[in-house]
């Protein structure tokens, strides 16, 4: 028997949940795609787009802290310089609306534009038409952070931060500091 995709995706969702099911179907669809481009599958027995099978798409729900837990993290404290530097450095990134890590260890202190520090977030660099810059004021909370665990010199090319000198490519960059920070906490 040959499964449909709405078959499939019923199939798929008995042990798995709808965003689970959607990465699977977008899999899916993209070799789908390259079938139809390569002449495979003629357009009559696409069984995706409009009018036949769609993807569903699941809204993600936002879980945001309270100003009291948020107030609970930045004043933690357990007096050991490891825990008061990634509780800072979380502080952070929530105060650079939400930065990720990638994003936070490439910082250099040219992002420092103005009184904003200025990024384009990595995941979506090259994956969009317009390049959307992201901005952060420099809140004196955010120039304390800098100032306690900045990197000293402050020339215009050194990382803000310096968890990610010595290693020869960004993915192992990345993947050593985020190694550390899941280690460390």
């Amino acid at each position: 028997m040959i499964l449909g995709p709405p078959d499939y995706e019923k199939l798929l969702l008995k042990d798995k949940n709808h965003t689970t099911v959607g990465m699977h179907m977008r899999a899916i669809r993209a070799i789908m795609n390259e079938a139809k481009k390569a002449g495979a599958i003629i357009e009559t027995h696409y069984p995706l787009g409009k009018d036949k099978y769609e993807i569903q798409s699941v809204e993600a729900k936002k879980k945001a802290l309270s100003l009291q837990q948020i107030g609970q993290i930045v004043n933690y404290s357990e007096r050991l310089e490891k825990t008061e530097r990634y509780r800072d450095l979380w502080f952070f990134m929530y105060l650079c609306n939400g930065i990720n890590t990638v994003d936070l260890v490439k910082l250099k202190y040219k992002n420092n534009i103005d009184g904003e520090i200025c990024f384009v977030r990595q995941k979506t660099e090259r994956t969009t038409k317009t390049r959307k810059e992201i901005q952060a004021i420099i809140t004196p909370e955010v120039q304390q952070i800098i100032n306690k665990w900045g990197t000293p010199g402050r020339y215009t090319n050194d990382n803000i931060f310096p968890y990610i000198s010595g290693y020869r490519n960004s993915r192992q960059k990345n993947s050593r500091f985020l190694t550390n920070f899941n280690r460390d906490n």
